[in-house]
C-alpha cells in the first residue's frame, strides 16, 4: 500500500521516480534525457509536458507540480 521505486524507464527517454502512499501517488518525478514531448496520466486526468534534456519536474496526485 505504501512504497516507491526509482530508475523506471519510460518510452520517450524519460526516467521516472514513483512514491506513493496508502495506494494513492503522492509523487513523481520525471526526468528528460533526450528533450522530447512525454504525456502523463493518472487517475482520469491526462497531461502534456515537454523537458530540456536532463530537466526535470516533479508532479503530485492532481498533476500539478
Amino acid at each position: 500500500a505504501t512504497g516507491s521505486v526509482k530508475g523506471l524507464r519510460a518510452r520517450g527517454g524519460f526516467e521516472v521516480d514513483i512514491a506513493w502512499q496508502d495506494g494513492t501517488l503522492s509523487g513523481a518525478t520525471i526526468r528528460s534525457t533526450s528533450g522530447r514531448q512525454g504525456k502523463l496520466r493518472y487517475g482520469g486526468k491526462r497531461i502534456e509536458f515537454r523537458l530540456a534534456p536532463g530537466q526535470s519536474r516533479t508532479f503530485d496526485a492532481t498533476l500539478g507540480s
